[in-house]
């Protein structure tokens, strides 16, 4: 009878010893580059290199991630993925070159790295970055697990580097449960 209780706090003590740091409703720099208003109080959650990663319910249903100042040259995600999934020399690399078509398909390419499959784009267009000229676009995909995901990716090349951010949430509740909060942050953006 003792060891159900000890059960049931087994998944708290796991949470309790990741570390999350909570966002603030306050204005939060994002690397060196640019600063935003939350608008919301996420959890930051450990990410990969190159990327601050937020969410409110599970990074699995909605997150943002903002993707920091990715070089000529260098992958999106760089760090492990998957096992089975090609080393940071064989995986799509962004080029300072690329036009916004390109960034959509290096997008596409990127999550392909994580076994989703059905990944299409759709609305490229152009939209500000904070002050900086830059792009917008949607995707879909579903997960491994056969989760329908939707995402929204805004960026822009700034200093011959890649800045996006990519909102992301299961489509069928969480995706258009925060898009207005987001679609606010991404308003909120300015330029260091």
């Amino acid at each position: 009878m003792r060891t159900l209780p000890l059960l049931l706090l087994v998944p708290v003590l796991v949470i309790a010893c990741a570390p999350v740091k909570l966002i603030e409703n306050t204005r939060v720099s994002i690397g060196d580059t640019y600063s935003v208003d939350p608008q919301l109080r996420w959890a930051s959650v450990p990410a990969r290199p190159g990327l601050d990663l937020w969410t409110v319910d599970g990074a699995a249903l909605d997150s943002v991630m903002f993707i920091k100042g990715v070089a000529d040259g260098e992958a999106v995600f760089r760090g492990p993925i998957r096992s089975g999934a090609p080393d940071d020399d064989k995986r799509p690399k962004f080029r300072t070159e690329m036009t916004p078509s390109d960034i959509a398909e290096l997008f596409v390419d990127s999550y392909a790295l994580f076994r989703n499959q059905k990944l299409e784009t759709a609305g490229l267009r152009p939209e500000k970055f904070g002050t900086e000229d830059g792009f917008r676009f949607e995707m879909t995909w579903v997960t491994p697990a056969g989760l329908e995901m939707q995402a929204l990716v805004a960026g822009a090349i700034i200093k011959k580097r890649l800045h996006a951010v990519v909102y992301s949430g299961a489509r069928a509740h969480y995706f258009p449960k925060y898009r207005d909060a987001v679609e606010k942050l991404l308003t909120s953006i300015k330029l260091q």
